[in-house]
């Protein structure tokens, strides 16, 4: 079998997930969204790929939660973009995302961006205020360490007056007069 043969089963077997769903996409994105999608990769603690469909599902629950059912469908057919909506001075949607005029597009992509951008300082917050209570929280481990260490100590000098004062009571031992009892 060929290297080409190997690759080319590999990407069947892995082209689809458990559920056969998974579908590939090959993009090139900027160096800002693939730090964006590695620091909410890290923040969810998930893959890159589930925080991505994370992302992307959630942006269209919120797009799809203020459209009429109309809408909906032709949302989902693909045929309804944002410029498309009578609200903007629309009567009729698109027929879909190429056709919208550059300034269309730059408006869209600069409202995305502005909404990734609040994203993801609310994140960075988020942030600041996690690392902040689990600071505390180590703190407080420390502390509880510390405070069990001495009760260890406290115990320890106990149980050697306790023997010292045994050994006392039972007073001195001689080999030729060994203690009764």
């Amino acid at each position: 079998m060929t290297n080409a043969e190997r690759q080319r089963r590999y990407r069947e077997r892995h082209l689809k997930d458990v559920d056969a769903q998974g579908e590939r996409i090959a993009l090139v994105v900027t160096v800002q969204a693939k730090a964006a999608l590695n620091r909410l990769a890290s923040w969810h603690g998930t893959t890159q790929r589930q925080a991505l469909e994370q992302a992307l599902i959630e942006s269209q629950a919120r797009i799809i939660n203020t459209l009429t059912g109309e809408q909906q469908n032709a949302f989902h057919d693909g045929k309804l973009t944002a410029s498309a909506l009578p609200s903007n001075g629309h009567p009729e949607p698109l027929q879909g995302n190429d056709t919208l005029p550059h300034d269309a597009k730059v408006k869209r992509l600069r409202s995305t961006v502005s909404g990734l951008l609040q994203t993801e300082e609310a994140l960075h917050k988020e942030a600041r205020e996690l690392r902040a209570h689990l600071k505390n929280r180590d703190a407080q481990i420390e502390h509880q360490k510390t405070m069990r260490a001495a009760v260890e100590r406290e115990r320890d000098m106990a149980k050697a007056e306790v023997s010292r004062l045994k050994s006392a009571a039972r007073g001195p031992t001689c080999p030729a007069h060994p203690p009764v009892g």
